[in-house]
């Protein structure tokens, strides 16, 4: 999640992650804020829709971390 956060910082981006050191509560509050959701896991699929459901938020899903080329280059499932 260090990792993924930092990355997204490195493009110009803010993250916001629920999980891990840097996220808590306060993250969680700010998600209605978000002008993007990314699910990197099966189990977030869900959450990113309820987001795009209830504060109109688009989002990204992927099963898991792409790993390869082949996955690298493959569209996740996209809302909105």
């Amino acid at each position: 999640i260090e990792e993924l956060s930092r990355l997204i910082a490195g493009v110009g981006l803010i993250p916001n992650p629920i999980f891990g050191p840097f996220g808590g509560l306060s993250s969680l509050r700010a998600t209605a804020q978000a002008e993007l959701s990314v699910s990197l896991s099966p189990w977030g699929g869900a959450a990113v829709r309820a987001l795009d459901d209830r504060f109109g938020i688009p989002w990204i899903e992927s099963a898991g971390l792409p790993v390869g080329a082949a996955a690298t280059g493959a569209p996740g499932r996209r809302g909105r």
